[in-house]
C-alpha cells in the first residue's frame, strides 16, 4: 500500500515541476495524508458494506428454522407436559375450554405420578398429558393423528378411569374433582358437525340441565379448521394453526409474536434445540406413524381387490362376458378368464 502512496504523491510533484497548472496545490505532506485518509475511508467503507452483508446472511440463516411437528406424541408432551412450561399448558387450556375472566385456570400441576403405567408389564404412560389446576381440576389432553375408528370410546374410558382412580386412596365420594377430557385430532371425529371445536357435558335430556358435571370432553379436530394465518384472531385460533401448521414454517410469523406463549411454544419446537437421543425418538415416531398408514393402505387395497374378484364371480355365475365383467369390475380379461377357469375347474371336481 505504502508503494501506491508513494508513486501518488510523486505524480504530483512531478506535474507541477513540469509546469503544469493543477487545480490545487498541495505539498507532499498533505497530499500523503489525503491520499491515505481516502484510502482508509474506502477501506472502512467496504468493511462496513462486508459486514452489512454478513450480517444480512447471518439474519437470513437465523430466521430460516426447523420446527418438528406438535402432534407427535414427543413433541406434544414436550410443549404440554413439563412443569416449567406450565405456562403453554395454561394458555391451551383457556383457550380451549373458552375461559373467561373469573373463570381462568392459573396454574397448573403436570401429574407425572398419575400419568404413570397401570402395571409396570406396560411400557407408556396412560395418556400425552395429566395435570391439575388451582381447584384441584383434573385434565387430561391427549393428541392422535391416526384415525381410529373407537377414539370417541376411548376418550369416554380415559376421563372415567381417572375418575375412578381418585378412589385408589381412602377417600369419600364427595371429595371426587371433575376431570376434563381434551383431544386433539388430526381427523374428523364427528362427521356431521362442521365446527373444528365441540364441547361435552352430561346433561338431563328432558330439561336440558347439567347436575353431573364430574366428566367433560372437548375436541379440537385439525382437519376442520381453515382460518387463514393473516385472519387469525383469538388465542384459540393461533393455537390451534400452530398445531396444524408449525413444521411448514420456518419462521414465527408476526401474527404469533404478540403471545410469549406461543413464542415459546416455537422455540420448543425448533429442531437444533433438540438432543440426538430426542431426535432419534422423534423420527423413530413419524416411521412408525408411516409403516402403519402403508399397512392401511395395503390392507383396503387388498380388500378393494377381493371385492372385485367376489363382483366378477357373481357375475360369472350369472353368464356375463369377459368384457362385461371386465369393464365394470376394473379387472383385466386375463384375470376374468382366470377366475372362470378356476371355477370351472372347481365345477368339475365337484362333480367327479
Amino acid at each position: 500500500m505504502s508503494v501506491v502512496i508513494s508513486y501518488s504523491c510523486l505524480h504530483a510533484s512531478k506535474s507541477i515541476e513540469e509546469g503544469e497548472k493543477p487545480d490545487y496545490y498541495l505539498d507532499a505532506d498533505t497530499a500523503f495524508i489525503q491520499l491515505f485518509c481516502e484510502y482508509r475511508l474506502e477501506v472502512i467503507n467496504f468493511n462496513f458494506s462486508r459486514q452489512n452483508d454478513d450480517e444480512k446472511k447471518h439474519r437470513k440463516q437465523e430466521y430460516a428454522m426447523t420446527f418438528l411437528s406438535p402432534t407427535t406424541d414427543i413433541a406434544f408432551k414436550k410443549l404440554f407436559g413439563s412443569q416449567e412450561r406450565a405456562d403453554l399448558t395454561i394458555s391451551f387450556l383457556n383457550s380451549v375450554l373458552e375461559r373467561r375472566e373469573g373463570e381462568l385456570i392459573t396454574l397448573v400441576q403436570i401429574n407425572d405420578g398419575a400419568n404413570k403405567p397401570v402395571t409396570q408389564d406396560m411400557e407408556r404412560t396412560f395418556v400425552d398429558v395429566a395435570c391439575t389446576d388451582q381447584k384441584n381440576n383434573k385434565y387430561i389432553i391427549e393428541v392422535q393423528v391416526k384415525d381410529e375408528k373407537n377414539f370417541m370410546e376411548r376418550s369416554q374410558f380415559y376421563a372415567s378411569f381417572f375418575l375412578v382412580r381418585q378412589l385408589e386412596k381412602k377417600v369419600p365420594f364427595m371429595d371426587l374433582v371433575p376431570v376434563l377430557f381434551v383431544g386433539v385430532l388430526d381427523f374428523s371425529l364427528f362427521k356431521d358437525d362442521p365446527d373444528y371445536l365441540s364441547h361435552h357435558v352430561i346433561v338431563n335430556s328432558k330439561t336440558g340441565k347439567r347436575t353431573l358435571r364430574h366428566l367433560e370432553w372437548h375436541f379440537v379436530e385439525l382437519k376442520k379448521f381453515t382460518i387463514e394465518l393473516d385472519d387469525l384472531v383469538t388465542p384459540l385460533e393461533k393455537w390451534t394453526y400452530f398445531l396444524k401448521h408449525a413444521n411448514e414454517m420456518n419462521q414465527i410469523p408476526a401474527t404469533m409474536k404478540t403471545s410469549q406463549e406461543l413464542v415459546t411454544a416455537f422455540d420448543v419446537l425448533e429442531q437444533h434445540r433438540w438432543s440426538e437421543a430426542e431426535l432419534q425418538k422423534y423420527y423413530a415416531e413419524l416411521n412408525d406413524w408411516r409403516c402403519a398408514m402403508d399397512l392401511e393402505r395395503g390392507a383396503r387395497a387388498e380388500g378393494r381387490v377381493e371385492g372385485k374378484i367376489e363382483t366378477a364371480k357373481n357375475m360369472l355365475a350369472d353368464g356375463l362376458s369377459i368384457e362385461n365383467i371386465s369393464k365394470y369390475t376394473g379387472l383385466t380379461p386375463s384375470q376374468v378368464q382366470e377366475l372362470k377357469n378356476l371355477q370351472g375347474f372347481r365345477l368339475k371336481k365337484s362333480r367327479s
